[in-house]
């Protein structure tokens, strides 16, 4: 068994996959909408 970790992200029309990625940089928490596969439409969040 491989450990892997994985972050899938989208920009604009463009969906993506990263698979074991490497944090180089950290900035302030900000406010958004997140998603649930599991709750139907959008909450606010921090990330």
């Amino acid at each position: 068994m491989v450990k892997k970790n994985i972050i899938v992200g989208a920009a604009g029309p463009f969906q993506f996959a990263m698979i074991n990625p490497i944090i180089t940089k950290k900035s302030e928490a900000y406010q958004t909408k997140k998603g649930c596969l599991l709750l139907k439409g959008v909450r606010p969040g921090k990330r």
